[in-house]
């Protein structure tokens, strides 16, 4: 049997949808029921993660250093908030371009989204790199990835 022919046979298998019962069974009721994190919530939780990101920057900077007339740094801190804004502000735009097309979306819309999302995410990243000498890059990459996991926190609380 050739490869074309063993394929031709893997294409004419029908494909049979599972039913409520047995998806039921596979997967248990905890995976039947809709999830209660929406987009808002997400767009929250990255906010939410973002500003106390950035508190604990600019506590540990006073912590560590200051100026001697008590002058804290807020550096770290601005930089952590924009690491968390660059991570927000696209998915804040995808969210309001997913609900303005909710009746029509599809695969596509999707698809086209995220690439926007994730090419308005670089430039904001050049943007930063361009304009701002005095940035911290480890406050910023460290809120920006941890405003990232929280998509997957809001799986996990599904």
């Amino acid at each position: 049997m050739y490869k074309s022919d063993q394929h031709q046979e893997e294409e004419e298998e029908e494909i049979v949808p599972l039913t409520h019962a047995q998806a039921l069974n596979m997967f248990g009721e905890r995976a039947m029921r809709p999830s209660c994190m929406t987009p808002c919530g997400v767009l929250s939780a990255q906010v939410g993660v973002s500003i106390l990101s950035a508190l604990g920057w600019t506590v540990w900077a006073w912590i560590a250093g200051g100026d001697r007339e008590g002058a804290v740094d807020l550096v770290p801190g601005l930089s952590a908030l924009m690491g968390g804004a660059i991570c927000f502000v696209p998915a804040a735009l995808f969210a309001l371009e997913l609900s303005r097309v909710e009746r029509n979306r599809s695969v596509t819309v999707m698809v086209i989204g995220e690439v926007v999302k994730v090419l308005f995410t670089l430039a904001l990243f050049t943007l930063v790199a361009a304009k701002l000498a005095d940035v911290r890059w480890l406050p910023l990459g460290l809120t920006y990835l941890l405003a990232l996991k929280t998509y997957w926190v809001a799986l996990v609380l599904r």
